[in-house]
């Protein structure tokens, strides 16, 4: 059992007071003599078919099995597909409202527009744990009910240029036109996401920092996507060539896909380092398709997403149970190096 679920058993008591309490939580956040014995959480998903995300909800999905092994009330959650269109995400966090639910986990569809969503959200006074696409801090700043679970861009940018600079040092063959430089490509992720603009400059600054002379050949963004990714590296296959010497991607499925791509040239494979380390990847690397990955903890995050959304949800501070919450709003899980 996770310290976390231990200290859900130390406090099923205050849990139990605050019930006695009868107080509930709504859009109009009146009392009443009424106490539900069922808290309701909704999951709002950017979009369904992104390979990262789906295994976030799988954990989450886990998680809440072990909660009501222990938890004085049923939990039930609902996860909704906002199909990638922030129109459809705010209907469905209002349908929540409407449906008097206790917290809201949301993975953003658009992250510019979280002032939108926590202003529907405090207004209702549903409290909101945000994961994986951060909202600014002026708009973090909205409300005292909100928290973000996630990872630093920075740190998986700086492991996955580690990875590629260790493999240049390794292979001196990488370097194919010998001139001492890294002629790479970067296929980047969803525009305006934080974690493209991270992943994309430390990546580069690490390989700098190892005394690596870089030069990029070209960058393009596929939106996190297999099949978008694989016609990005397709392109550049057929404009580049032989020029290119390192693939760097801001996530595995795109990486997969440049690997599709030089699988349909029939091209050799050139050296491509991924970011989550979803199975697929690894199964890529065991092949020798891809020299890396940085894993993204998904069970980390699923987890701890759970656990916080599972404490607001009745009225509790999650600070005073759970460490390591950043300014008492971040929790942040970290990157990991995968090489074999």
């Amino acid at each position: 059992m996770n310290n976390v679920n231990l200290k859900l058993i130390s406090i099923n008591i205050v849990i139990v007071l605050i019930l006695l309490v009868g107080c509930t939580k709504g859009t109009n956040n009146i009392a009443t003599d009424e106490v539900s014995d069922t808290i309701k959480i909704g999951v709002l998903i950017y979009r369904f078919d992104d390979q990262f995300i789906s295994s976030v909800i799988d954990v989450i999905e886990q998680e809440t099995e072990e909660l009501n092994k222990i938890s004085t009330k049923k939990i039930e959650i609902s996860i909704v597909d906002g199909k990638n269109q922030q129109d459809i995400q705010v209907d469905q966090m209002k349908q929540f409202i409407k449906e008097d639910y206790d917290a809201l986990a949301i993975n953003l569809v658009d992250r510019s527009k979280a002032s939108v969503v926590i202003n529907e959200a405090k207004q209702a006074n549903i409290p909101v744990v945000f994961f994986n696409r951060e909202p600014v801090q002026v708009d973090m700043a909205r409300w005292d009910q909100i928290y973000y679970v996630g990872t630093k861009g920075e740190q998986s940018g700086l492991i996955q240029g580690e990875i590629a600079g260790e493999y240049w040092f390794d292979h001196p063959e990488a370097d194919r036109n010998g001139d001492g430089i890294m002629q790479y490509v970067l296929i980047e992720g969803q525009p305006g996401h934080q974690d493209v603009i991270q992943r994309s400059q430390y990546s580069v600054k690490a390989l700098q920092d190892m005394g690596i002379e870089v030069e990029e050949l070209v960058k393009d963004t596929a939106n996190w996507q297999r099949l978008e990714a694989q016609d990005v590296m397709s392109d550049w296959l057929d404009y580049f060539g032989d020029d290119i010497e390192m693939i760097l991607s801001n996530n595995d499925a795109m990486a997969l896909g440049a690997i599709d791509a030089m699988r349909a040239h029939d091209s050799r494979l050139i050296p491509v380092v991924g970011i989550d380390g979803i199975q697929l990847a690894r199964e890529a690397l065991k092949k020798g398709e891809i020299i890396g990955t940085v894993f993204n903890d998904n069970i980390g995050q699923g987890k701890m997403v759970m656990n916080i959304a599972y404490y607001l949800a009745q009225d509790l501070d999650p600070t005073l149970f759970i460490d390591d919450i950043e300014k008492g709003t971040y929790y942040w899980v970290d990157y990991h190096k995968v090489i074999d």
